[in-house]
């Protein structure tokens, strides 16, 4: 089973982003299969942005990864992803306002999968880890709930694929 995932990336201040990298933390079960992406390990890969992200405006990337482990179907596991590193469109060295970039998972305000600091870009970076506080987000990292379900189903069909037995024939041959 593959699964791709979308991150957006936005230059929300006055200038452009540039030598833009994401960092995907990938969850147990899961593994890198996208070649655009370096792996780093077997839980972490990394992209370099190409380009420049013009202020105000955001870029889509795709991360694909492999569903390897059949013990966690029926659960669900969160991908983290977040902008590890960034400059000016010159090169130049940026403070980040509201969040620090860096590839360290867990470290960042915010962040609980499917609750309102999910995918807030509003957040000052304020709040606690895993918090659910829209307003106190760090939104340089963001997470993504991947429900693992798999429907299995086995059929069987029987007919008849001769004619019926009589008295002078008695086998009986069946399709299955």
């Amino acid at each position: 089973m593959i699964w791709s995932l979308s991150t957006s990336p936005l230059a929300k201040g006055d200038l452009d982003a540039a030598n833009v990298t994401i960092t995907d933390y990938i969850p147990a079960g899961f593994s890198l299969a996208d070649a655009d992406w370096t792996s780093v390990s077997a839980s972490q890969a990394s992209l370099a942005v190409p380009g420049t992200i013009a202020a105000g405006t955001a870029m889509t990337v795709q991360v694909t990864l492999q569903f390897d482990d059949a013990n966690t179907i029926g659960s669900s596991s969160v991908n983290f992803a977040e902008i590890s590193a960034a400059t000016d469109a010159n090169g130049n060295p940026v403070t980040d306002v509201d969040s620090t970039p860096d590839s360290t998972n867990g470290n960042d305000a915010g962040g609980n999968p499917e609750s309102p600091s999910d995918d807030s870009i509003n957040g000052d970076g304020s709040g606690t880890s895993g918090d659910s506080v829209a307003a106190t987000d760090e939104d340089d990292h963001d997470p993504a709930l991947i429900p693992v379900v798999t429907t299995f189903d086995l059929a069987l069909s029987k007919s008849l694929a001769a004619p019926a037995p009589t008295a002078t024939s008695p086998s009986l041959t069946k399709v299955i």
